[in-house]
């Protein structure tokens, strides 16, 4: 799958529909020790991840993973992980996770 995009390499891999792939994505990347509170959270008020979600939605754009290391650091840069949910419980997605995910994809397409 030459000149695929990350969703279309997830969504092949996953055999899953376009529409679902933000949130598959997201919980395959939550961190481990946050994933009860995000279930949680997710349950009431889902726009506390929008940023992870923007995140993961320019990600399933992208066609390589020096483009997807460039996206994480400017979300990391303009999303710092502050306060106790996103900083210190971990209650977001792990850009490091993420990567690996696509990564897998990318060298599985070849």
């Amino acid at each position: 799958m030459s000149g695929a995009s990350f969703r279309d390499l997830f969504c092949a891999a996953r055999v899953c529909a376009f529409s679902e792939f933000e949130e598959r994505v997201f919980w395959a990347c939550v961190y481990p020790q946050g994933v009860f509170v995000a279930r949680l959270i997710w349950r009431w008020h889902r726009g506390f991840f929008a940023a992870d979600l923007e995140l993961i939605r320019a990600a399933g754009e992208l066609m390589s993973v020096s483009d997807l290391k460039t996206e994480i650091s400017n979300f990391r840069y303009h999303h710092p992980a502050r306060g106790l949910l996103r900083g210190a419980l971990k209650v977001r997605i792990s850009g490091q996770m993420l990567l690996n995910l696509a990564v897998g994809l990318f060298r599985a397409a070849r």
